[in-house]
């Protein structure tokens, strides 16, 4: 294993910061808006969808269990409405056995809830042929 040593542990927090600063810089409207468009179809009685793909497949489902339970315990809330279409392996590997991986989510998703009030994808290219048509 190789040493990394304080210094450099500190630049990469740095970076990391430097980062995060650039993008509530750049992304703040755009994060502002779609919390509203989230906000708007939960009110409406619209579901939150999310899927990803790999790692974000992991980081769809474990905000929907946030969405659903709560976000912060100090103000609790009654949950919410949302379901991460990536938690359905034996659907999943069902239909990608027999179709391929290619629209996977797209049909689950149609079959699920019909029309979908919001939509969240975390977006990467295995994910877009998730979502696909055939």
């Amino acid at each position: 294993m190789s040493k990394i040593s304080e210094s450099e542990i500190a630049e990469i927090l740095r970076q990391s910061a430097a980062v995060k600063l650039a993008t509530s810089e750049a992304c703040s409207a755009d994060a502002k808006k779609a919390a509203e468009m989230i906000a708007a179809a939960l009110k409406a009685g619209g579901k939150l969808m999310l899927c990803g793909n790999g790692g974000s497949a992991a980081d769809a489902q474990h905000l929907a269990a946030e969405f659903v339970s709560t976000l912060e315990h100090q103000r609790p809330r009654a949950g919410l409405a949302a379901l991460a279409l990536t938690t359905d392996t034996s659907f999943i590997t069902a239909y990608s056995n027999d179709f391929g991986y290619t629209g996977v989510l797209r049909v689950k998703l149609i079959r699920l809830v019909g029309r979908v009030m919001c939509f969240w994808a975390f977006r990467q290219v295995e994910t877009q042929k998730m979502l696909s048509r055939q």
